[in-house]
Order: structure tokens, then C-alpha cells, then sequence
């Protein structure tokens, strides 16, 4: 199993492959990490609003440079996730459609990925490769 600062780690150091596959904890703990960074930067945006009337916080600038900083590794690791899963990563990309598309398809495959991701991974080695050739410590 993954611990937290390895899977952060691992995260920005494989930050644009898209090949091979994360493990569940992996994903779950980056997504912890944006989570917890994004409410911090919340509430630094806040005061920072607060303390010096500069209405470039209101619009939560520290948020954007940290969302636009975690996009890539994002998709990444949503992508190489799905394919621990024996999925495309073309999954993500329907998702993405069904919301520009309307919001009801969006939201069904969002809880299809959401059950996905909270399965066990192919143990053993399927059409994305081995996933223990890919786990770094």
C-alpha cells in the first residue's frame, strides 16, 4: 500500500504519463492532497481578501495557480487509474463530454467512475502492463 507523501511524490514525479497504471491508494491519497490544498488556499484567498482589499482574491487566485499546477498530473493519474482498472482512459474524456454535452450524462459516468474508483485493481497484469513495474517508494 501506498502511504500519503509517497503517492504525492509519485504523483508530481510521473506527472505527464499517461501509460501504465496507479493503484487505488495512490489516486485516493492525491485526491486527499488537492482537497486539503485547495481548502487551505480557500481560506489564504479569504484573508488575503480581507487584510488587503485586493479584489484579485476575491476571484481566488492562489486556487487557479495551484488548480492550473495539478491539472496535468491529475488527468495523469485519473487516466493511468483507469487503466489499473482495465479501462481506457477515454473514459474520462466521455465523462468530460457528457457535461458539455448535458449535465444528467456527465453526472451518471461521474458515479460510474466514482464505483470504478473505489474498486480493487487487476492484481495480476493486464493490457497496461504490470501494475508494480510502476509504483515508486
Amino acid at each position: 500500500m501506498t502511504d500519503f507523501f509517497p503517492a504525492i511524490k509519485t504523483g508530481y514525479k510521473r506527472y505527464s504519463d499517461f501509460r501504465g497504471r496507479s493503484t487505488r491508494a495512490e489516486y485516493w491519497w492525491w485526491t486527499l492532497f488537492t482537497f486539503l490544498i485547495g481548502i487551505a488556499l480557500f481560506v489564504l484567498d479569504f484573508t488575503l481578501l480581507l487584510i488587503t482589499q485586493d479584489v484579485i482574491f476575491l476571484f481566488g487566485v492562489l486556487r487557479v495557480f495551484f488548480a492550473l499546477a495539478t491539472i496535468i498530473p491529475s488527468i495523469a493519474l485519473t487516466v493511468r487509474r483507469l487503466h489499473d482498472l482495465n479501462r481506457t482512459g477515454w473514459w474520462l474524456v466521455a465523462t468530460l463530454a457528457g457535461y458539455l454535452a448535458l449535465i444528467i450524462p456527465g453526472i451518471i459516468l461521474s458515479l460510474l467512475l466514482l464505483v470504478w474508483f473505489c474498486r480493487k485493481g487487476d492484481e495480476e497484469e493486464n493490457r497496461y502492463g504490470n501494475r508494480y513495474n510502476y509504483v515508486s517508494n
